[in-house]
């Protein structure tokens, strides 16, 4: 954690900001989870903020995601994992929408934090083939504790028309490719 370090939201981006000198021990561990407990209300208020705005049903749990980035990178994978399964355990207690918060579950809230692993992975192809098998296995989870829990009525909207699903599946792949390069 060497230095004491603020995040500031500027512009809508988060921006680090470096505001002092090395702090030891006591201090720089109480520095370190209020960092941690911030960004998980935060991700946990965006997640809530569901209810309110219906649109955000898919947008909401990328960038509660992306809260906890901060909070790996200055307290290490460990304690991002644990702000991740409070928020999700929480968003699933709390939330106003099923769907949203098993989507932050299975896929949103962890794979900003997994994505400095797989970047690890030399050849391109593979790296991008096991992303997809991520995303693919995240989906079909979701969607199937969806149907467990709902029944056929979570799949209605697609009754209608046999290029629906297919072109809804192309566009989340899309769309995680997209959110992957971020």
């Amino acid at each position: 954690l060497g230095y004491v370090r603020q995040y500031v939201l500027v512009g809508g981006v988060l921006q680090l900001w470096r505001v002092g000198e090395r702090v030891p021990g006591r201090r720089q561990r109480s520095v370190g989870i209020a960092l941690g407990g911030l960004m998980s209300v935060l991700a946990l208020l965006l997640m809530l903020l569901c209810g309110i705005l219906p649109f955000a049903a898919f947008s909401a749990p990328v960038f509660a995601g992306i809260l906890l980035v901060p909070v790996a990178i200055e307290l290490g994978a460990r304690t991002a994992l644990i702000a991740y399964l409070a928020v999700g355990i929480l968003t699933l207690l709390l939330g106003p929408d099923r769907e949203m918060s098993l989507i932050f579950i299975a896929l949103a809230g962890y794979y900003p934090l997994l994505q400095p692993y797989l970047g690890k992975i030399k050849s391109i192809v593979l790296r991008y083939i096991v992303k997809l098998f991520i995303f693919l296995l995240s989906m079909a989870i979701v969607y199937g504790i969806l149907y467990l829990l709902m029944g056929p009525v979570i799949f209605e909207e697609f009754a209608s028309t046999t290029w629906m699903p297919v072109a809804a599946l192309l566009l989340g792949v899309v769309t995680f490719f997209m959110y992957d390069l971020m």
